[in-house]
């Protein structure tokens, strides 16, 4: 009796847990074949995914179409590897699609669970929503995309310090101030220029510094 109790507690324990964590997740009976069934469903995956866990405990995922279909290789992929190397963990990202039909990016860590006897039962997947740091990291990508691109495309010397760090970083443009210029003057030397703001300071006339 006393250890049913400790079981139960347990088991009270982990589900508040579950319920009150931010992050989603899914269980599936453990992959055989190429059918993963859903049963479980946290309250968080409902909010996530729009789908309430009435609606998709016991639906197998391919029927739910919940794996967006240019991941659906890649993910079957990650299974057959998981699936190969014993039913060893695995961290995969990918787009999984809500009930509304919209993307959403996920980080998904998977387990396999097996009984006393090491037999597979079942595996759970946590589940993290990612879109917005992945939409944060594309708009820098695109920023910096253009304004490299305008670093080459400009005659203008444009270069970047890192005040904290030290560092500096040189456009493109600087090779094209290679040579002499209408008054016979050397230009900048790229190869002369280093990577510190120190290197730049110490090539400024005294008068000017």
């Amino acid at each position: 009796a006393f250890r049913a109790r400790r079981l139960l507690a347990s088991g009270e324990r982990l589900r508040a847990q579950i319920e009150n964590s931010p992050l989603a997740m899914v269980e599936f009976e453990a992959p055989e074949g190429r059918t993963l069934r859903i049963t479980g469903w946290s309250p968080r995956a409902e909010e996530l995914f729009g789908w309430e866990a009435a609606e998709v405990v016991g639906q197998e995922l391919e029927d739910l179409r919940f794996v967006h279909p240019e991941d659906r290789e890649e993910l079957n992929r990650v299974l057959e590897r998981s699936r190969a190397e014993g039913g060893a963990g695995s961290i995969n990202r990918n787009r999984n699609l809500r009930k509304d039909g919209t993307p959403v990016w996920i980080r998904v860590s998977a387990s396999l669970l097996r009984d006393a006897e090491g037999a597979p039962r079942r595996s759970v997947a946590i589940t993290e929503d990612v879109t917005a740091q992945r939409e944060a990291r594309a708009r820098i990508e695109e920023m910096e995309s253009r304004f490299r691109a305008a670093a080459r495309a400009t005659s203008d010397l444009i270069w970047e310090w890192d005040i904290a760090g030290g560092g500096i970083w040189w456009a493109q443009g600087l090779e094209q101030a290679e040579g002499t210029g209408d008054d016979g003057a050397p230009r900048l030397d790229p190869a002369l220029l280093g990577p510190t703001v120190a290197e730049w300071t110490d090539r400024i006339h005294p008068e000017d510094r």
